[in-house]
Order: C-alpha cells, then sequence, then structure tokens
C-alpha cells in the first residue's frame, strides 16, 4: 500500500519532487521525506488520508492551504505548494532535522524556562495568523516543532481547509460528529466549541496552547485520565481541570493562572488575543524569581491578560527557519548537528549620516555595499535593501525591528567625513547587535574604521569579514581580498554611481524624472570608469524602465541594449551581466524567452538576490508558469519581507491564477507597507477590480489622491493597465484638467483624454482627443522600432477618432507583431495587447471582432476578469447579448 502510494505520489510530482521514504503519519494524513532538486533542498510532502480525501473539495482544500502559505513568520513553518495525486490532496513543507515538542516531553520533564520560551514561539506565531485571519485549529505537540531553544508551529490552515471543504459537501446519512460538519481537530486538544460544532474563532486555538501548556508545566494532560477520544471530548465540554497552582506549586501565580484562563469552557472567558497571552508570558519571564508564598493569591488575571497591548506593526517577515525547515521526528537523545537557519540571518540597517544629511547617499552607498558583500558569504541569509531601509531613523527597538523582519542579528552604523591633513577621510562606526531569546539585545561587535575615500573597499570588506566572524559564519571560499574588491579605483566615478542609485531608489514609483536623473549620474560614472559593471548594469536598469514605463524611442532602446552588453561583456559570469540583459530583453526587446535564459543564469550566480528572484518570477508569470512565479516571488519575500514591490506583484501573479482573494490580502499588505506607492496602489486595485469591487478599488485609491500625489496617482491610474474608467466624476475632471507634462509625453496624454471621453459617451470630444493621440502616436511609430504596444495604441487612437476599420486593422498589426516568434509564449503584454484590441473593436463597433479578442484576452488570463469586465463601461451596450453573457458565464 505504501509502494504504491508513492509510486502514484511520484507520478503525479514528476520531477519537481523526488519522493526518498515515508517518514510515517497519522490519522490524517501520511508523510513522505523529498528532495526538490531545482532549489537542491529537502521537504516533507503530506498526503491526506483516503478517507478525509473523499469528502473534500479539492479546489477548496488548494485555495485554504495557500492562503495559510501567505503566513510569513519566525515560529511558523510554510506551506510551500499544494495539489492532487489521484484524486488525493497533498501538501508540501521545508524539511530540517529536529524534534518535535511531542518527542521532546517524551524524554522527560521539561525545565520552566525552556518551556515558557516554547510557549511564548508558539503564542507569536498564533498572533500573526490570528492577525491574518488564519486559525490553526490543530494546536497539539506533534505540531510544534523544535530547533534548538526556537519553536515553530506546523500545519497552519490545514484542518480549516479539511473542516471547510467538507462544509461544501451534503451530510451524509447517519454521519457522526466527527464526519459531518466537524471541525477537524485532535480529541485530546480540541476546544470545547469545536466539540459541539459551534462557532470557531481564534480563541479556539487559546485553548489548545492552553492544553498545550498545561501538559508541558505539569508534565501531564489536564484530562490525562479519560481513555478515549469521546471520554476526552465530554471532558473538554463539561469538566474542569485540576488546577495547575496545585499540582505545581513552585510555578510562577501568574503563569498558572494565565493556563488556566485559556483552559475556560466559554470563548469569552479566555484572553482576548494570542497578543495578551504573549505579554502575560513576557510579564512572568520580567518578574524577579521568588517561591510563591504560602496562601499568597495570584495576581488577577485581568491584570495581566486585558490590558491594552501596545500596538505594533504586523510583521510581514519570513524568518530564514520559519521559512526553510520542517522539523522530522528524531531519535530520542539525539541533537541537532547544526543551529538553526536563524542563527544566520541578518539585516544591515541603513547606516546614518548625522553631520550632513546631505552625505546620506554616501552612506547608503556603504550600506547596500556591506549588504552585498555579506549576501555573497554562503548560509547566510541576509535581508534586502528595500525592507531593511525602511529603518532609517527609526523610533523602534532592536526587538521589534529583528522580530518584524525575522532575524537574529541587526547591524547598523554611522558615516562620518573628516578632513585629516588635508586629505578627505571617511570613518564608519559599524555595531553588530544579537537579538535572541527574550533577553536584553546583545552588542557583539563595535569598531570604528577611518581612511581616507579611495579606500573605502577596504572599510566595507573588513566590516563584513568582522561580522561574519562574530556571527561564526565561514567564509567558504571568499577571501579578504574579495571582499575589498574595490568597485573603481576612480573616487569620483564612485560618487556619480552612488548618487545615481540614490536618484533611482528615490524614484521607485517610476516616476520619469527620477529615471532620466539616475541615467544622467550613471552615465557620468561610466565616462570616468569604463569597468564599473554595476554602473552599467544599472543604467540598463534605468534606461531599460524609462523606455518601458515612458519613452519607448528607437535611441533609447539602442542605449539601454548598449549598457546591457556591456555589463555582460564585464560580468560573463556573475549576476549583474546577466540580469541587466534578462531586464533588457524583457522589458525592450521583448525577446521573453531570451529574458528568462539571462535571469536564470543570474539566479544560478547569486540565487539569495530578491531582486533577481523578483524578475524571474515576473518572466515565468509571462509564460503561464504562475505557480513557479509564485514560488521565486516567495522566495524574494524571505530576503525582502516588507518590499511593498514584490507584495504588489505577488497580487497581479495571484490575480491570473484567479484567486481573487489571495491576490487582495497580498495588494493590501503592499498598500500597508507603501501607502504612497503607486504600483502598490496598482495591484490592490487590480485584485478589488478583478474581483468585482469598484468602490472598494475606489477607496484604496483615495487616500494617494490626497495632497501632492494626486496629479500622479491620476496619471498612473489612467495609464496603468488603462484603468481610467474607474475613476470617480471629480477624478476624471481633475484628470481632464493635468497637461502633457504631468504625463511625460503628449501621446499618453491625448489617449487618456479620447479614453475619458468615450467612456462618459461625449463622441465628439472623444473624436477629436483620439484623432490627437493618433497623430501623436503615428510620430513615435517613427522613432521606435516596431513596438506593438504603441502600434497597438495607435489603432485604440484611430478607432476613437472615428476612423474604426483602421483602428481595428491597426490594431491587428500590434498584436500580430505582439505574436512573433522571438516572443515564445504567451506573455502578459500579449493578453494587454488583445484586450486593447477587444476596446478598439467595440470602439469601432465590429462586435465579432471585440467578442472574438475578448474571449482571447481571458484565455491569456489578463487581469480583466467577468466581473471586471461586467464593471467597464466599454462593454456595456454588449449586456445581455447571448454570446457575451456566455463568454463571461463560462469563463
Amino acid at each position: 500500500m505504501s509502494s504504491d502510494l508513492q509510486r502514484e505520489l511520484q507520478q503525479t510530482l514528476g520531477s519537481t519532487y523526488l519522493l526518498e521514504r515515508e517518514l510515517g503519519g497519522g490519522g490524517m494524513s501520511r508523510v513522505f521525506l523529498a528532495t526538490e532538486p531545482a532549489l537542491r533542498r529537502r521537504v516533507v510532502v503530506k498526503v491526506l488520508a483516503p478517507e478525509l480525501a473523499m469528502e473534500l473539495s479539492g479546489e477548496r482544500f488548494s485555495r485554504e492551504i495557500l492562503l495559510a502559505a501567505a503566513l510569513q513568520h519566525p515560529h511558523i513553518v510554510p506551506v510551500l505548494a499544494a495539489g492532487e495525486s489521484q484524486g488525493i490532496p497533498f501538501y508540501t513543507m521545508p524539511f530540517v532535522e529536529g524534534e518535535s515538542l511531542r518527542a521532546r516531553l517524551q524524554r522527560g520533564p521539561v525545565p520552566q524556562a525552556e518551556a515558557v520560551g516554547v510557549l511564548r514561539d508558539v503564542a507569536l506565531a498564533l498572533e500573526h495568523a490570528h492577525a491574518h485571519g488564519v486559525v490553526h485549529r490543530d494546536i497539539k505537540p506533534e505540531n510544534i516543532l523544535l530547533a534548538g531553544r526556537t519553536a515553530v508551529v506546523a500545519d497552519f490552515g490545514i484542518a480549516k481547509a479539511v473542516s471547510d471543504a467538507r462544509a461544501e459537501r451534503p451530510p451524509a446519512s447517519g454521519g457522526t460528529l466527527t464526519s459531518v460538519g466537524q471541525s477537524l481537530g485532535t480529541p485530546a486538544y480540541m476546544a470545547p466549541e469545536q466539540v459541539a460544532a459551534d462557532v470557531i474563532d481564534h480563541r479556539t486555538d487559546l485553548y489548545a496552547w492552553g492544553v498545550v501548556a498545561y501538559e508541558l508545566l505539569a508534565g501531564r494532560h489536564p484530562f490525562a485520565d479519560k481513555a478515549s477520544s469521546a471520554q476526552l471530548m465530554a471532558a473538554h465540554l463539561a469538566e474542569i481541570p485540576a488546577p495547575l497552582a496545585e499540582l505545581k506549586p513552585a510555578l510562577p501565580p501568574p503563569l498558572a493562572s494565565l493556563v488556566m484562563s485559556c483552559l475556560a469552557k466559554a470563548p469569552a472567558d479566555r484572553p482576548a488575543s494570542a497578543g495578551a497571552v504573549v505579554e502575560a508570558l513576557e510579564s512572568v519571564r520580567s518578574a524577579p524569581a521568588a517561591p510563591a508564598a504560602s496562601g499568597a493569591k495570584a495576581t488577577p488575571l485581568a491584570a495581566i491578560v486585558r490590558r491594552p497591548r501596545a500596538a505594533i506593526a504586523v510583521a510581514l517577515a519570513v524568518a530564514a527557519l520559519g521559512t526553510s525547515a520542517l522539523l522530522a521526528t528524531r531519535s530520542a537523545g539525539s541533537a541537532a548537528s547544526e543551529p538553526a537557519p536563524s542563527l544566520y540571518s541578518i539585516a544591515v540597517l541603513p547606516f546614518e549620516s548625522p553631520d550632513d544629511t546631505t552625505d546620506a547617499y554616501f552612506a547608503d552607498g556603504i550600506t547596500d555595499a556591506v549588504r552585498g558583500k555579506l549576501s555573497s558569504l554562503p548560509g547566510l541569509s541576509v535581508i534586502a535593501r528595500a525592507s531593511s531601509s525602511q529603518y532609517l531613523e527609526t523610533t523602534k527597538g532592536a526587538r521589534e525591528i529583528a522580530k518584524e523582519l525575522g532575524v537574529r542579528y541587526l547591524l547598523s552604523g554611522t558615516v562620518r567625513f573628516a578632513a585629516v591633513g588635508g586629505v578627505r577621510h571617511v570613518q564608519v562606526s559599524p555595531e553588530l547587535i544579537e537579538v535572541s531569546g527574550d533577553g536584553e539585545p546583545t552588542i557583539r561587535w563595535q569598531e570604528p574604521f577611518d581612511a581616507e575615500v579611495h579606500d573605502v573597499f577596504r572599510v566595507q570588506g573588513d566590516i563584513a569579514g568582522k561580522v561574519a566572524e562574530k556571527m561564526r559564519v565561514t567564509l567558504a571560499g571568499v577571501t579578504t581580498a574579495q571582499l575589498a574588491k574595490p568597485l573603481t579605483a576612480d573616487p569620483v566615478a564612485y560618487d556619480a554611481y552612488l548618487r545615481g542609485e540614490a536618484a533611482w531608489s528615490a524614484g521607485l514609483n517610476n516616476e520619469p524624472q527620477a529615471m532620466r536623473e539616475a541615467i544622467r549620474f550613471l552615465e557620468q560614472a561610466v565616462a570616468r570608469d569604463s569597468t564599473i559593471v554595476d554602473a552599467w548594469g544599472a543604467l540598463a536598469r534605468a534606461r531599460s524602465s524609462l523606455y518601458y514605463s515612458h519613452l519607448p524611442t528607437r535611441e533609447l532602446a539602442r542605449e539601454a541594449q548598449a549598457a546591457a552588453a556591456s555589463a555582460l561583456a564585464l560580468d560573463p559570469v556573475g549576476d549583474v551581466g546577466h540580469r541587466a540583459m534578462g531586464i533588457y530583453l524583457r522589458t525592450v526587446a521583448n525577446d521573453f524567452p531570451g529574458a528568462l535564459r539571462e535571469l536564470e543564469l543570474a539566479r544560478r550566480a547569486a540565487p539569495n538576490d530578491a531582486y533577481i528572484l523578483s524578475e524571474l518570477a515576473s518572466a515565468k508569470s509571462d509564460f503561464g508558469r504562475h505557480d513557479e512565479a509564485l514560488r521565486d516571488r516567495e522566495l524574494a519575500l524571505q530576503l525582502d519581507p516588507r518590499n511593498a514591490r514584490l507584495w504588489g506583484s505577488q497580487a497581479q501573479t495571484l490575480i491570473r491564477l484567479r484567486r481573487y482573494d489571495e491576490a487582495i490580502v497580498a495588494g493590501d499588505r503592499a498598500l500597508m507597507l507603501a501607502p504612497g506607492s503607486s504600483f502598490a496602489s496598482t495591484s490592490a486595485t487590480l485584485a478589488l477590480l478583478a474581483n468585482g469591487d469598484l468602490a472598494g478599488a475606489r477607496r484604496a485609491l483615495e487616500p494617494l489622491l490626497q495632497g501632492e500625489s494626486r496629479t500622479r496617482t491620476l496619471v498612473q491610474t489612467a495609464t496603468g493597465w488603462d484603468r481610467g474608467w474607474m475613476l470617480d466624476e471629480a477624478a476624471s475632471d481633475d484628470l481632464l484638467r493635468l497637461t502633457p507634462e504631468a504625463f511625460g509625453d503628449r501621446s499618453t496624454w491625448a489617449i487618456a483624454r479620447a479614453q475619458q471621453y468615450h467612456w462618459r459617451g461625449d463622441s465628439a470630444r472623444a473624436r477629436a482627443w483620439g484623432d490627437t493621440a493618433a497623430r501623436e502616436h503615428l510620430q513615435l511609430m517613427r522613432v521606435s522600432d516596431a513596438d506593438p504596444q504603441v502600434v497597438v495604441l495607435h489603432g485604440l487612437s484611430l478607432a476613437l477618432a472615428g476612423q474604426g476599420r483602421d483602428g481595428v486593422a491597426a490594431a491587428a498589426r500590434g498584436v500580430a507583431m505582439a505574436r512573433s516568434p522571438a516572443n515564445g509564449g504567451e506573455p502578459l503584454a500579449l493578453a494587454y495587447y488583445v484586450y486593447v484590441a477587444a476596446r478598439t473593436a467595440m470602439a469601432a463597433g465590429d462586435r465579432e471582432a471585440a467578442l472574438r479578442w475578448l474571449e482571447e484576452s481571458i484565455q491569456l488570463r489578463y487581469y480583466a476578469s467577468p466581473a471586471w469586465i461586467r464593471l467597464e463601461p466599454t462593454w456595456k451596450p454588449l449586456h445581455g447579448d447571448p454570446r457575451f453573457e456566455a463568454l463571461l458565464a463560462r469563463s
């Protein structure tokens, strides 16, 4: 039976996962150890028991599992993927050596300090999950896994996926408590409301936490005398366990009181939240150790768990341990041969320039250089720039930052300049802080560095080497000379490079002016020293982005290609050159297969680069490889957990997978991390529109329509995926008042105006501005190398101008260009061009062509879902048309 199941499962998994052996399992699942060759890691594959699978909706199961997979926290083991084998659902999680809490309990009593540490880790995991709307429903020692002093919780969302999938099916005749509508759980740890099939919420997990805590601290289950599952469930409903304070008088009274409060029968009588439990545990740990006086009263529970907890930002961090480790049960008495991965995680916070803010760009450059050098060390997990840079001049403490980023170490520093003997010196004072356990953050290393500016590269290398030494990370073949390798011998060129990178970072919302400023400085850098590969790579990125977003001219395309080619020539085996060429091929040359090849090579050279992983995910999504794209971006989020652009990109991929609820969550996270980001707002509104929520999309956009960001947001909404129809009347009026300067070029400005008038039903103005847009696009076509987007938009302009036949023909030419064999697949760009062609046909009154192209755009998984299409005024004339209604109904 086992070999048959393993063989069938292997056929389903193909080469993605290679099964090694069966680890075991319980009544709910069978567990297999496997390897994932593509990422060179071991994983655990859990296959649901066949009797459970017969009751489940596979689609609902997969959806719930992947919602749980979005949980990213140092004390949560993530779900990597889910699927079906011969109709039986399975899911995968990471793997590393370790032991379960059950195995630890079987080895003997757990010291109080160790027990409280484990309970706190579990409560932190619950706090994070509950904040994201996920209830575990099956907290028990088997699902709590230990690596050193760290505890992580596995199988989040599994019980909910099963019980919710069951709920979709009608009750079976003669069904029992555990087979009809019952929330799945383990009888020994089920809350009374679970037993009674009543409403379940986050307090259900707190009850199970209380049972685990009682068992851990008392050395026995609260209902240890019950022999059967039925007796256990009856006890949960009606019996009060022996007071913990009586069984273990040496326990601090507040701790015993906390555990007993979690075991309250009524959810309302338990602590209000997992956060309140965490705070109570922290109070216990910080209290002076003293035996309880005989007859002394315990601190009132209300004083412990009811007082308001200080608000902290919801952590979106993905810790190295939480996303790379599922602990397998080990034999009693064995020890982990390697420290937990979390021991080797670090965030390099922005180095500050306290004396002169005009030198901040130089301090940023040193920060990035040290971060990059540390990232080159094998086995070290380094949080990427976008997440770390948010803590410049922060008032948050080290513990809170470490928690949010999911790391054990923080590196910060200051940068000052001084004149020594008439020579400019840079003085760097780094500080390495370790945050572990519940003790105070500890300074592990401080050392001032002083060097002439041209010798700053040696300083950067020395800092990276010292940090690795203090973290006990081996250099593993990376020499100190390599760490200190200079970017350039020309300090003026280096300064220009840093200024260019600062300008690029300041323009993350893709403002054309910021891109142009970055290009200007980077051009100065390579003019001074043409061997700076990083400057060529950054220049290729900036030129490609300007071309893609704003200015698709033939000249700029040639300049982007030249920069990418220079980077690749200087760096044929590293990541910088392949990354630069990959971005150019994807955004400028429309060579999507070539882009994918180059980005794969870049990833091979730098497997832990979040930017490369994100670009690779986008390239895979171009070809409909959305599941792979999700996995690559999840890896990027491990390294860059607070990067709003990554969350926004994840939302867009989820839309194309038609997983709209998850897309909305990801879009919300992007907006939460970057409230002023137009990219985040684009992703959030795309998800909401795809879900048919126009009011919600407008609410998400509203904060960005206030103040100075209003103009930029109006332009981005009108031009980014042509969402101008979603603007309310006031916003539409303001859009029509904008000048060409706000748009960056006249063609974009004119077609935005034409579309607004078209959606308003003002055909005269739509024709006038369509004519203007057509002339501008025609002029643009003369200076661009056959860009399909320009051709398709020229067709839309012609149709809006009343030249319907010519417009449809032009749109068809643009789509045909996008289908060129060079594209090698069905990229998102093609889906967009086909959708614009469908809108062009509607404007021209050609319903046949409109329906044909609309169907193809849906098949290509463009963002416009059936719910979106029903909202967009473009399609209002087709409402009620049988062919139109049938198309939306089957899509």
